[in-house]
Parts: C-alpha cells; structure tokens; sequence
C-alpha cells in the first residue's frame, strides 16, 4: 500500500507476506495432549481458568505497564483470570514488580520456537497491547486469538482482521477500553471460538512456503518484464 501510494506501478509489486516456519508451530500444537498442557499448568502454579498470555521481547514499545494496568482491571471482573508473560528484555522489571504483588502474574522469560506452544496452548487469548510483529503469525498458526490496538504494528498486522481472527483495537485505546475488550471475549465463549476458526482460515495465507513462492513469481515477473 504504501509504495503504491508513492506512485510506483502496482503490476511491479510483489506482495509476498513475511513469514517464519509456521509449519513447525502447528505440528507441535497438533502433537500436544491435554496432559502436556495441565502439567504445564502445574507446573507454573497456574489455577484460573481463563488465561491471558503476552508473547514477545519485553521492550517500552509494547507497553508493558498499560498491559498489566489493563489486566488489573479483567482480574476485577474476571476473578479466575491469570496473565502469562513470555519474553524478556527491558521491561522485564515491571513484570518482575507484578509477580511480586499480585500471585496470579507468571514470568516465564524467553522461549523459542516449538518452546512456546504449551502456554499458548493453556490460554484463551494472546495479550499484546502494541507493536505486533510476527506474533500475528504464531497467534494464526497456534489458533490463539489476538487483542491489540493498531499502535507501533509492523507490516505483520495486515494478516489479522478485527471480528474475524482477531481484536484490534484504535491506537490510543485507554487500558480501560483495553480490558473491556478482553473481558468481552472470555465471557463471549461463542464470539471467542469464531476468532478461532478466522485464525485456522487465515493459516494457509500465511507460511513461509507460500512466502518463498510469492517472492520466487515477483522475480520471475520481472525478468519477464525486463
């Protein structure tokens, strides 16, 4: 969109669709029992039944505080809720602060890869308030639907669409409007599980075959044209 709107011809575009090897996300989803994720549970001392789980680099662009103020505010009308958090770096001490205060916030730090499928795979919704990235790709492949708001996103954003895989949500939403669209979500078992089945639909859009094609016919095009 944006290098059309600068005027270059759009039959010379390509749109190839960043991806990583979601293959191997799904395959280690679909490989996962049921014993796998409470033992992952237990594990983490993880006793609600409704759980929200931030995914990605603990950096000021994705707005940690805002995250666990919004949390704070589903935990008052959602009393089972938990907040998972998966990553680290440079706000990792707000979320240290919250374990601290509050037993129902769990660090896990930084995994990787098939690392993450079991606490994505114990949470009903992904929790990134901002600057989603890639972390569209694992909500897809993984069938973990999204809320975020339209703030600091990378080109990754285009893959989710708000009502139908995911909850997005206008830059600048307050941690209050925040959280009410998460509370919605987990009370709305029916309007969850249709986010789910937008994320399954959405998984053969976005691989990285179907990368490596697209980017393979945009050179082939243009030695065509040349």
């Amino acid at each position: 969109v944006i290098v059309r709107a600068l005027g270059f011809p759009p039959d010379r575009i390509t749109v190839t669709n960043n991806s990583t090897d979601t293959q191997s996300l799904t395959a280690a989803l679909r490989e996962l029992t049921d014993d796998d994720v409470e033992r992952c549970r237990l594990k983490l001392g993880v006793d609600g039944g409704q759980i929200g789980l931030f995914l990605g680099s603990l950096n000021p662009e994705k707005q940690i505080p805002f995250l666990i103020e919004a949390c704070k505010a589903v935990r008052t009308k959602v009393p089972d809720f938990e907040l998972v958090v998966v990553g680290d770096g440079p706000e990792r001490s707000w979320v240290e602060a919250a374990t601290r205060e509050l037993d129902w916030v769990h660090l896990i730090g930084a995994r990787t890869a098939e690392g993450r499928v079991p606490y994505v795979a114990m949470s009903q919704l992904l929790l990134v308030p901002s600057a989603v990235g890639l972390v569209a790709l694992d909500s897809i492949a993984l069938e973990t639907p999204i809320v975020a708001t339209r703030g600091g996103c990378g080109p990754e954003i285009e893959y989710l669409v708000n009502g139908v895989n995911a909850c997005l949500l206008a830059e600048g939403t307050s941690s209050a409007s925040y959280a009410r669209a998460v509370v919605d979500l987990l009370v709305d078992n029916e309007r969850r599980e249709a986010l789910v089945a937008g994320c399954r639909d959405a998984q053969g859009a976005v691989t990285l075959e179907a990368m490596v094609d697209q980017f393979a016919a945009g050179v082939e095009a243009a030695l065509c044209a040349s």
